[in-house]
C-alpha cells in the first residue's frame, strides 16, 4: 500500500508544475490583453482631451463651449462603460 501512495503523491507532484506553468501562461496572456486595452483607452482619452481643447478653442460663445464639454463627457462615459 505504501508504494502505491508514494506513486500517487509523486505523480501529483510531477503534474503540478505543468498546472503552474499553464496557469502562469494564462496569466501572462491575460496581462497582455489588459495592457493592450490600457493602451487603447489611454489613446482614446488623449483624443477626447485634444478634441475638447480644440472644440473649446474653436467655440465662438459659451453655448458652443458648453456643448463641446457635454459631448466630451458623453464620449468619456461611453469609453468608461466599454
Amino acid at each position: 500500500m505504501l508504494p502505491i501512495a508514494a506513486t500517487l503523491v509523486r505523480e501529483r507532484m510531477e503534474s503540478r508544475p505543468a498546472d503552474v506553468d499553464r496557469a502562469h501562461s494564462e496569466l501572462q496572456a491575460e496581462l497582455g490583453r489588459v495592457r493592450c486595452r490600457l493602451r487603447e483607452l489611454e489613446a482614446a482619452v488623449a483624443l477626447i482631451e485634444r478634441a475638447t481643447e480644440d472644440g473649446i478653442r474653436a467655440a465662438s460663445n459659451d453655448g458652443e463651449r458648453a456643448e463641446t464639454l457635454r459631448a466630451s463627457a458623453l464620449h468619456a462615459r461611453r469609453l468608461a462603460s466599454a
